[in-house]
């Protein structure tokens, strides 16, 4: 009661939550007008010298314009419009397409020849070889991307009896399916792995 005592009788007789935002605006109104502008700092006093404006000048360059002025190649995109380590993917990928339903069981890998066995969802067996042809391989000045990645000799044999009609066409099936995922994939930049620092 006291402390109603020396309240003013308007203030008082005001309800609770008016007096609540009154309070809380004056409060607000004495922050706002505490708060100065913040000083600007001051210049860098830090200059570059000419070999590193020379530097930092190539190195903009290097990013605006995609070529590197000075270091090694970055084999971003292939120039046959496939990559030979994207075979394994490539075969797993045209073989889950559609109709196709093939499983890669093994798959060997070297320089130029692969060769895996496959097992198709009806449990035939398969086998994939894949060569790299040796006349025109990689060849960039090939426009037409079907036949960059025809550089490659793919043969495929499904089923119990491969040479039966319906296995040599899911066979030529898979061989295109192949061939379209490797160049599906060879329009993807691909960067070398990036070493780890050492823990």
């Amino acid at each position: 009661m006291q402390v109603i005592a020396s309240i003013p009788d308007t203030m008082a007789r005001m309800p609770m939550r008016r007096l609540c935002l009154m309070v809380l605006g004056a409060l607000t109104m004495i922050g706002c007008d505490s708060q100065r502008p913040l000083a600007s700092s001051p210049g860098s006093a830090v200059a570059f010298t000419d070999a590193q404006a020379a530097q930092a000048r190539e190195i903009m360059l290097d990013s605006a314009q995609g070529v590197r002025v000075k270091g090694p190649d970055l084999d971003l995109l292939p120039a046959s419009g496939w990559r030979w380590s994207d075979l394994r993917q490539a075969i797993t990928a045209g073989g889950s397409q559609g109709d196709l339903a093939v499983a890669v069981v093994s798959f060997d890998q070297s320089d130029a020849r692969a060769f895996g066995t496959l097992k198709t969802v009806e449990g035939w067996p398969g086998t994939i070889t894949v060569h790299k042809a040796a006349d025109n391989a990689g060849s960039a000045d090939n426009a037409d991307n079907a036949n960059r990645a025809r550089s490659l000799e793919i043969e495929v044999r499904i089923g119990p009896y491969p040479d039966q009609p319906h296995a040599r066409e899911r066979a030529a099936a898979l061989e295109r399916a192949v061939y379209a995922q490797l160049l599906q994939m060879g329009k993807r930049p691909k960067l070398a792995p990036w070493p780890r620092p050492a823990s």
